[in-house]
């Protein structure tokens, strides 16, 4: 939702009324195109961000959590394949 009403607005701000003034909103760039490429490069870094402190914020401080790392099942075998896979020489983490 976040990104569609960024979508809706900078886009339509970029693009001129049909009021027949063809007045673009004040300061804004010329072009509905335009309009819709700012619109996605600030979604995308909103996502970016995003993703960044959720894993920061959340993951971190429940990847020390017991209760957590047995319902993810690292202790299973899957896990410590891709655990020992990681640690073959020309990994890095």
């Amino acid at each position: 939702p976040v990104y569609l009403f960024g979508g809706f607005v900078i886009a339509a701000a970029c693009h001129p009324s049909d009021d027949g003034t063809r007045q673009l909103a004040p300061g804004a760039p010329n072009g509905f195109a335009f309009g819709c490429m700012i619109a996605t490069g600030i979604g995308f870094l909103l996502k970016l961000l995003a993703c960044a402190m959720q894993q920061k914020l959340i993951g971190e401080r429940l990847g020390s959590s017991l209760w957590v790392k047995q319902q993810v099942g690292i202790h299973k075998p899957f896990f410590r394949a891709v655990e020992a896979v990681l640690r073959d020489r020309g990994y890095t983490a």
